[in-house]
């Protein structure tokens, strides 16, 4: 018990270490456009790389607003944003949205409104309806948090899992037994046991057992018996 306890703590401090040097993400460098008027999108064209859209960052609110083709973008500085041509199926021209970080931000994914409501989470550009989305930026103190609720549950689950291997462990021997009495009593009742002939029969208590059943065979059956052979049965 105690190296198990000793066991999953090494695991969570080792986990949550993890989680921690892996919540900050540095954000890369894109480069830049500038539009002064309002205008649609149309695709940049750059070698090895397909266009998503045009991003605009807005830290305050921990969002950013991310143009796709077609849409109707404000005027203002933008970020261009590409994918490489070996992330899109060629066939059907699917790829998955970048996971874009900010700094001091995390990211936690594309949505089609702005206020994030659930079932509006995007991850491609198949079918999703929308010529705009928004990212959602959580803080690194977040991110940590939904971390150590995700390892606090997985780790609720191995417990469980543990108690209830460990509870068979003190039932399991007790239906083996059960079983290996049950075969061996088996095994002595369909063991075939040898015939004797009056003839073999050359010691005093086998013919004393051998007389007195025929007696009681006798008085039973109210008939005359002849003893043909003898066969042990216990």
């Amino acid at each position: 018990m105690k190296k198990v306890i000793r066991f999953i703590s090494m695991l969570i401090v080792l986990t949550f270490t993890l989680v921690i040097s892996g919540c900050k993400e540095e954000r890369p460098t894109f480069d830049k456009k500038n539009f002064t008027e309002i205008g649609e999108v149309v695709n940049e064209i750059k070698e090895g790389y397909t266009f998503v859209g045009y991003l605009k960052n807005d830290i305050d609110n921990k969002t950013a607003v991310l143009y796709l083709p077609g849409s109707t973008i404000p005027q203002g500085e933008y970020e261009i944003i590409f994918v490489e041509d070996s992330k899109v199926n060629q066939t059907t021209k699917v790829f998955s949205y970048p996971e874009i970080a900010n700094d001091g931000l995390t990211f936690a994914g594309w949505y089609t409104t702005n206020d994030f409501q659930k079932g509006t989470r995007v991850s491609t550009n198949n079918n999703q309806g929308a010529n705009i989305l928004y990212a959602r930026y959580i803080t690194f103190a977040d991110a940590c948090l939904v971390a150590l609720v995700c390892m606090i549950i997985v780790f609720l689950m191995l417990a469980f899992l543990w108690g209830v291997v460990a509870l068979f462990k003190y039932l399991a021997p007790k239906a083996s037994n059960e079983k290996v009495n049950t075969k061996e009593n088996n095994t002595i009742v369909n063991t075939p046991k040898k015939i004797f002939t009056i003839a073999d029969i050359t010691d005093d208590d086998m013919m004393v057992a051998t007389l007195v059943a025929t007696i009681e065979y006798r008085n039973e059956t109210h008939e005359n018996v002849r003893v043909v052979s003898v066969k042990q049965i216990g």
